[in-house]
């Protein structure tokens, strides 16, 4: 029952496509706990059946939701490492779930831990106010053309923000710094100028870093360089 509600779920996946990320997998949260206190509450095999349905269904819906997510929307040069570490978090999951639910069903019965199994996975959805999954479906982490440049180990420029735009620029700064360490400056660093400008150095071990860092930059870190573009006196140097 449980494989046939997995088939289920993977046909019917198509029908929520439109559904934000989120809310799809709190949805699919939902009725894999409901699912699980209705099989630990049950005492003949018909609700049995119905509960190990119905947790099939919202287990590959939910898990093909994340596996599509990061395939579709991680930026290409990462995307394997993405799926690894979605796939070892879920591998420890299981192991680590294994264990403590095992230790509980001896001492509960098995009835009693699948109740407080589903019991904590419904927690999950009020944690999720505080550590909610964001969605990024209008960031763009499609590849951007690469500029042309000799790609130095160090590279430096200077900015000169409109005096209203400071803190704005300043912020904006800061997402760029996680863009370029991202793709693999292992220095940088942000300085104002007693003329009120800015210089921006950031550094990488090797050229062939240099170069693989224009080659991972995406249409979102483009958009990123074109609002501070926007708030510039004048063009970057």
């Amino acid at each position: 029952m449980f494989g046939l509600g997995a088939f289920a779920g993977a046909l019917v996946r198509a029908r929520f496509v439109h559904w934000r990320r989120a809310t799809f997998l709190s949805a699919c949260t939902l009725l894999y706990a409901l699912a699980t206190i209705l099989l630990g509450l049950a005492q003949s095999p018909a609700p049995a059946m119905l509960a190990m349905a119905l947790a099939g269904g919202g287990w590959v819906a939910g898990l093909s939701g994340l596996n599509v997510a990061i395939q579709v929307h991680a930026a290409r040069w990462v995307a394997a490492r993405a799926i690894a570490l979605l796939q070892a978090a879920l591998f420890l999951g299981l192991a680590s779930g294994s264990l403590i639910w095992g230790l509980l069903a001896d001492r509960f019965g098995l009835g009693g831990a699948l109740i407080l199994s589903g019991a904590s996975m419904l927690a999950t959805l009020v944690l999720g106010r505080w550590l909610p999954i964001v969605s990024n479906d209008a960031v763009d982490l499609s590849p951007a053309p690469i500029p042309a440049s000799d790609a130095p180990v160090a590279q430096r420029r200077t900015y000169r923000p409109r005096a209203a735009r400071q803190a704005e620029f300043q912020d904006r700064m800061r997402q760029l710094e996680r863009a370029r360490r991202r793709d693999g400056a292992v220095h940088w660093s942000l300085r104002q100028m007693a003329d009120g400008g800015w210089v921006e150095e950031f550094a990488f071990n090797h050229a062939d870093d240099a170069r693989r860092h224009a080659a991972r930059r995406t249409r979102e870190d483009e958009r990123l360089e074109q609002d501070i573009a926007e708030l510039l006196e004048g063009c970057g140097e």
